[in-house]
């Protein structure tokens, strides 16, 4: 009876959650494997014959824990809740994904990812075509007078520059 519960949980689960296979494993199985199993059993590579990924009834491991195996009953303490199993089953039939660690010394963020290499870009050649397609024109040079209107050195002799002021050039007094 607990096993048709179990596959009828495993119906339902995919359309109930949607978490990636390795976001499963690391949110569900890891902390199971560590909680009841990591005592006896270190967590590495589990072998063919333990797992049968997307079958979960010819994995040894799905037969231990379920205790459906004649001899192998897992863990040797009592049997594991029925969610607990569910999720097992769930996790070797989506195919048994187990992450792997990203190599030491190299961070695993993608904010620590080295960017792509991308081909230079030139600027200029990447704004006309930019201008092109927005069919507009660019505008005529400004006079240089224009461009150095409000800097220091086009407002010698103006009212309020240095030649305009009472007592003379800079540093006059009045």
């Amino acid at each position: 009876m607990a096993i048709r519960g179990i596959r009828i949980a495993l119906a339902l689960l995919p359309v109930l959650c949607h978490a990636a296979p390795s976001d499963f494993f690391e949110q569900r199985i890891r902390p199971l494997f560590v909680k009841r199993c990591q005592g006896c059993h270190p967590i590495g590579k589990l072998s063919s014959a333990a797992v049968v990924p997307g079958n979960p009834e010819a994995s040894l491991l799905y037969q231990a824990v379920a205790r459906t195996h004649e001899k192998l009953q897992m863990p040797p303490t009592g049997k594991l809740p029925d969610a607990e199993i569910a999720d097992i089953a769930r996790w070797i039939t989506e195919g048994a994904v187990v992450p792997t660690p990203p190599p030491p010394g190299k961070p695993s963020s993608w904010a620590f990812q080295a960017l792509p290499n991308p081909a230079p870009v030139n600027i200029d050649a990447l704004l006309a075509s930019v201008r092109n397609e927005a069919k507009l024109t660019p505008a005529a040079l400004p006079a240089l007078g224009v461009l150095a209107r409000g800097h220091g050195a086009s407002r010698a002799g103006r009212r309020g520059g240095p030649a305009g002021r009472a007592g003379g050039g800079a540093g006059g007094s009045a």
